[in-house]
């Protein structure tokens, strides 16, 4: 898979827009969904 290096960057980089979107605000569920979307997306 050519593109796997790129998700995996483009995830990491969501993952922490996540970390710092779960600690400012009140919504930490949110991220965790999110997160769980995403890591069923690459896995």
């Amino acid at each position: 898979m050519p593109d796997f290096n790129q998700r995996l960057y483009s995830w990491i980089h969501e993952c922490q827009y996540l970390v710092i979107l779960s600690s400012s605000t009140d919504e930490p569920d949110f991220a965790k969904v999110r997160f769980k979307e995403l890591y069923w997306l690459v896995a």
